[in-house]
């Protein structure tokens, strides 16, 4: 049967009064033409028509002609117990999908975001979400656990492509470069003359953890350095216990670096605890280039992931791959830029 539009006018309706094929009315409203071609003119008084009885297609006809759902699908990680605190509160993922959404938009995509346990990957209806054409392509940011998850979906026949966290198995990816990123904010610290820095990693035991832990390792053994590490699972909380225990049992520590900016902030309040003074007694630095680095008592240095370029970059990539029949793949890695402010300076003499 012919699609209805929102006012129930039929396309055969709107092919008996513009003097042509129901066949033909559906070609001129499913966009390009596929079959053969279409007079201008032909096209023009369909379209009048539609206006004239305010005609409005159905969307999913048409996109079920062009064989597209005009959906990308986002696939996050549900919150864990583990994790620092739900997910959409995380200030880099609402900086990355508020571009996303806008360059998405600006193409007539909209956005669909699936919430990703261990559950759900085990039953693979990641992949039959591609493939039931409910969307175009995926994005994922640090959704699945098993690496193999990612090695499937390279194998379909839409795009899919990892975004802000890595993974060793993907064919496309855009991510912060995370090992340089860590040994830039390292070799920060050692240009002000600090040789005794703390590290304290998430501990999570994921690739972004041990790129970032190797980044901070390489820079201290090309210094000649003797690395001190701690794990302080990404919470203020952890920050604060670490940091209590470096001030406490490593009295030589004179800079701390932090994996991100909400462990650097409880760092930042042992010091004051312990009555020692940043940067002047111990110099404290973040990742992650958040809000709260900057409203830090004092500014936190940190190192700022280029959220939103990775936004604007995965919804162009996404889109090119769509529209391909042999796409390129994407594979990015992203400068993090180190912001020095008030919480570090000159090592102690």
């Amino acid at each position: 049967m012919p699609p209805k539009g929102s006012n129930s006018i039929t396309v055969r309706d709107i092919a008996a009064r513009a003097g042509v094929s129901v066949s033909t009315v559906s070609r001129v409203l499913s966009g390009p033409e596929k079959a053969a071609p279409i007079s201008e003119e032909t096209q023009k008084r369909v379209r009048e028509v539609c206006e004239e009885l305010k005609f409005l297609p159905d969307i999913h006809y048409a996109r079920l002609q062009e064989r597209k759902s005009y959906i990308a699908a986002l696939m996050v990680p549900r919150t864990r117990p583990d994790s620092p605190g739900p997910f959409f509160s995380d200030e880099t993922i609402g900086l990355f999908l508020s571009t996303l959404e806008e360059a998405l938009c600006d193409h007539g995509y909209s956005i669909l975001i699936q919430g990703v346990d261990a559950e759900y990957e085990k039953s693979g209806r990641q992949s039959i979400i591609l493939r039931n054409n409910s969307a175009d392509g995926l994005l994922i940011w640090d959704a699945f656990k098993d690496p193999n998850t990612i090695t499937e979906l390279n194998r379909e026949k839409r795009p899919s492509i990892c975004v802000a966290f890595p993974y060793d198995t993907a064919n496309n990816y855009i991510v912060p470069d995370n090992r340089q990123g860590a040994l830039d904010m390292t070799n920060h610290l050692l240009g002000l003359g600090h040789r005794r820095i703390a590290y304290v990693s998430g501990g999570m035991g994921e690739l972004v953890d041990s790129l970032r832990e190797e980044g901070y390792r390489t820079a201290m053994k090309d210094a000649d350095c003797e690395p001190l590490e701690f794990v302080g699972h990404y919470t203020v909380r952890g920050g604060r216990k670490c940091a209590e225990d470096i001030l406490r049992d490593h009295k030589g520590v004179t800079a701390i670096f932090a994996a991100n900016d909400m462990m650097a902030q409880g760092a930042l309040e042992a010091a004051r605890t312990a009555g020692r003074r940043v940067p002047e007694d111990l110099s404290v630095a973040g990742f992650d280039g958040s809000t709260h680095s900057e409203l830090a008592t004092p500014p936190l240095t940190t190192g700022r992931l280029p959220m939103a370029e990775t936004g604007r970059l995965a919804a162009e990539h996404l889109l090119r791959m769509i529209g391909e029949d042999r796409p390129e793949p994407v594979r990015l890695t992203l400068p993090i830029e180190i912001i020095p402010r008030a919480s570090t300076g000159p090592a102690p003499k």
